[in-house]
């Protein structure tokens, strides 16, 4: 007998569960619902080896991140934002913190295209390779508004760092997109604005 039916109600249930549960005041229901949509994921990812739950994995820990954003205290995040302001000197800081607080998740799928590497799955390093790429992209584009902070500076510098596999590792057709990447960042570097 197939356990797909079975699969199938049980991640619409879990999907339920979370939709009720990320409506609740205090996150950490949600938290553990998604720890637990992660924990099946990746038992997938480890089956089956699909782009799907690979991408599905990388949404999900996104996610996971905002819910415990949510458990800080309101007072200490607004705390924190405007010290982190204070020090930088930004004028759009919120925004252009993520560039700064979520480089580790970039990492850590920079991280997980390498172990796909060493497990011979080169299909879905190369696609993590892609999601930290478009993650670090999305980052780096937060900080545009304000060029010469210091967070606009750091931002650049760390994808700068993270963007610097060898290009093999990249799929055809994003050593272009890679590049025009790292010019844009240098430019921003050097001059402290973007190209136009």
């Amino acid at each position: 007998m197939s356990n797909q039916p079975l699969a199938i109600a049980g991640g619409i249930l879990l999907l339920v569960g979370w939709f009720v549960s990320v409506t609740a005041h205090s996150p950490w229901q949600a938290i553990a619902v998604s720890g637990l949509g992660l924990w099946l994921l990746i038992a997938r990812l480890r089956r089956w080896w699909q782009v799907e739950d690979l991408t599905a994995i990388f949404l999900v820990g996104l996610q996971i991140v905002w819910l415990l954003w949510r458990v800080i205290p309101l007072g200490l995040r607004e705390s924190s934002i405007a010290i982190a302001n204070r020090i930088t000197g930004s004028t759009f800081m919120p925004w252009a913190m993520l560039g700064v607080a979520l480089f580790p998740y970039v990492v850590l799928m920079l991280f997980l295209a390498a172990r796909m590497r060493w497990r011979q799955q080169p299909a879905l390093a190369n696609h993590a390779e892609f999601l930290a790429l478009l993650l670090g992209l999305v980052l780096t584009s937060l900080s545009l508004p304000s060029p010469k902070s210091a967070i606009a500076q750091f931002t650049a510098i760390r994808s700068n760092l993270s963007g610097s596999l060898p290009k093999a590792h990249y799929p055809p057709g994003s050593v272009n997109l890679r590049n025009s990447y790292h010019r844009i960042n240098c430019d921003r570097l050097w001059n402290g604005s973007t190209l136009t």
